[in-house]
């Protein structure tokens, strides 16, 4: 809040000089990069620090075993169970299944967590991994582990983490009050360079 009424009082002044709003932004950043910059890192904190907050404290999670045409529900979500396929690649065999994910009524997306068993021929090495699901949103990424399978049946593991974008929004926007920041200000250069040339008359007089 008091971010927002820093930024609000200096746009207000200068709009009152007879700038427009975009115009008052603008040179108010310019005019003063390392306060206005600061005010930006200090709200991609805020930011970072709710995302880690949300992630941390409201994650849900649940296991099921379903099968086909079943439905699991976490918090807000309803998880409809589809099929397993199974094919082979020339790397691996892959295990996948399918489920239908709702929000109340309203289908939000399709996701499909597989087993993945990779089999080495030269010292017949086995290697198997599982391939979470991810569906991500501003509000929450969704997971879907499947945890195992039997008989066309299937084991899965759910877990909600909301505010996991904020965590990435929040980076975004320290990133960018660090370039304000550090953005050098076009008087600045001006001078440099009238420094050096200032310099380089200097020498090319000495010689001659």
């Amino acid at each position: 809040a008091t971010v927002f009424i820093e930024y609000y009082r200096g746009i207000k002044v200068r709009v009152r000089r007879g700038e427009n709003y975009f115009r008052a932004f603008g040179r108010l950043i310019s005019k003063n990069r390392r306060r206005y910059g600061g005010y930006i890192v200090h709200l991609g904190v805020v930011l970072v620090v709710i995302g880690v907050t949300g992630s941390s404290v409201f994650v849900k999670q649940k296991e099921a075993t379903l099968k086909p045409g079943e439905s699991m529900s976490v918090g807000d979500f309803t998880l409809r169970f589809g099929d397993l396929k199974q094919y082979t690649t020339d790397a691996k065999h892959v295990t996948a299944a399918s489920l239908t994910v709702l929000n109340g009524k309203r289908k939000i997306g399709t996701i499909v967590p597989e087993k993945n068993v990779y089999t080495y021929s030269g010292n017949r090495e086995i290697n198997q991994e599982t391939e979470v699901a991810i569906l991500s949103s501003f509000t929450h990424d969704l997971y879907v582990i499947l945890s195992g399978f039997q008989d066309g049946n299937a084991n899965f593991r759910v877990i909600i983490n909301p505010m996991v974008s904020w965590v990435w929004a929040g980076g975004l926007v320290l990133l960018l009050g660090a370039i304000v920041t550090m953005w050098p200000a076009p008087r600045k250069k001006e001078q440099e360079a009238l420094a050096r040339y200032s310099i380089g008359s200097k020498d090319r007089t000495a010689e001659v």
